[in-house]
């Protein structure tokens, strides 16, 4: 998976927990932009409203675990792959 862009900073705390976060959020909307899909047609995919997915790859809310879950299994990632890239990311 690429590596976050550096400059795409989140408006919560800046701690560990919160950089993870980020970078699974960026994480997953640089596959949903690699597979070529719309917010719409991933929401139609995983069942997730697309303003949701969109505030959270805008970094605008923190998503639940369960939704970021489908969000993973609509796009056809290993979850436990996007989560080794976003622990070693780090924003």
């Amino acid at each position: 998976m690429p590596k976050p862009e550096p400059d795409q900073k989140p408006p919560w705390p800046a701690d560990a927990d919160h950089a993870f976060v980020a970078s699974f959020l960026v994480l997953l909307k640089q596959a949903r932009e690699d597979q070529g899909l719309s917010l719409r047609e991933l929401a139609a995919k995983t069942g997730i409203d697309h303003g949701i997915i969109g505030r959270g790859e805008r970094m605008e809310r923190i998503p639940s675990i369960v939704t970021m879950r489908r969000w993973v299994r609509g796009l056809g990632l290993d979850w436990q792959e996007v989560y080794r890239d976003a622990e070693n990311a780090g924003l």
